[in-house]
């Protein structure tokens, strides 16, 4: 019960740090990113379609914050949600497929004010990965960066 209110403090705690704090002149992210909130239903729909690949910023203790972006890694990913899959690719060549499933954090914290969009990813292995969705204009992000083993990965909707 402890580690669901410590993991519940610090979800809020990275939602609310992320709609404050000033991102360097490199970052794309935008700094209205969390002004209007998308329901649960609605997001499923927001978010199909086909999405580029923007930037990914990871978070270390030991080296600070890292950006990686098309022009600095030479890759163009394109991410394709439809109705229960995600397909990534590179150059026109899958390189991964997944299911999805978008829902709220208070699915797994079982607690009622937890209302952050989140979304589950499970590969073919019944991998299961978790991010925190974040709706910014025309981008998306996806939260992964509570702790050193992911970062926060940013789509624009392609067209």
């Amino acid at each position: 019960m402890n580690r669901k209110i410590a993991f519940s403090l610090l979800c809020i705690l990275i939602t609310v740090s992320a709609c404050q704090r000033n991102e360097p002149e490199s970052s794309a992210i935008k700094k209205d990113c969390c002004t209007n909130r998308i329901q649960e239903d609605k997001a499923a729909t927001k978010v199909m379609g086909t999405w580029n690949w923007i930037e990914t910023t990871y978070f270390s203790e030991t080296q600070g914050k890292l950006l990686k972006t098309p022009l600095n890694t030479g890759k163009k990913l394109t991410y394709t949600f439809d109705r229960d899959s995600l397909i990534i690719s590179s150059e026109g060549s899958v390189t991964d497929r997944v299911r999805y499933e978008i829902g709220m954090l208070r699915d797994i914290t079982r607690f009622p004010q937890d209302t952050t969009l989140i979304i589950r990813l499970s590969d073919s292995r019944d991998q299961k990965r978790i991010s925190l969705l974040h709706f910014c204009g025309d981008n998306i992000i996806l939260v992964n960066s509570y702790n050193n083993l992911g970062g926060n990965i940013m789509l624009k909707r392609v067209g």
